[in-house]
């Protein structure tokens, strides 16, 4: 098996789907809860993780529970930091919405920077990547749905309805 392919692979699926996740930030969004696709990207990012260390391309070493609480602590971070760059209001629906600007780009591009560092020097690859966004993305839903109940509360119940209603129309 060639890691270096898997590697660039890697990099190619982690910037499309980095490009689609800067693209919907931009937009201007209704707050929603939904983890099913974060937890998605962990798992697929867990599942490389783990054939690399038993195809013995990634062996662990002893300082990998730094690098795993250091990857974590990074992503849950940067997930909280591009929080405070949203801007959150109530429309006139009175759903809570969110929209990203140039600052939550930018710290999608630091982070990422910074994790592909860690990556690197832990192991010279970025076979974690997609760990690392899962989880970050993870932590974004999270902190903007606290946000906005402190900020909101009055509008949080309809916002967290309409959730529940989009979701069950998807899943028809």
């Amino acid at each position: 098996m060639n890691w270096q392919n898997i590697d660039y692979t890697n990099l190619l699926v982690t910037l499309f789907i980095l490009i689609i996740i800067i693209r919907r930030q931009l937009q201007i969004k209704v707050i929603k809860f939904r983890m099913r696709t974060y937890i998605i990207l962990i798992g697929i990012g867990a599942y490389e993780t783990l054939m690399a260390i038993q195809s013995k391309f990634l062996n662990l070493p002893t300082n990998f529970w730094i690098f795993l609480v250091g990857m974590v602590i990074g992503a849950i971070l940067f997930g909280f930091l591009r929080v405070l760059s949203y801007h959150l209001w109530v429309d006139n629906r009175g759903l809570v919405m969110r929209q990203g600007n140039w600052l939550t780009v930018t710290l999608w591009i630091v982070g990422i920077v910074f994790h592909l560092i860690l990556d690197r020097i832990w192991k010279g690859s970025n076979v974690t990547l997609l760990i690392y966004i899962g989880i970050s993305l993870w932590a974004q839903r999270g902190f903007v749905w606290q946000k906005a109940t402190h900020l909101f509360p009055e509008a949080m119940p309809a916002t967290t309805a309409y959730d529940k209603r989009e979701t069950r129309q998807r899943h028809r």
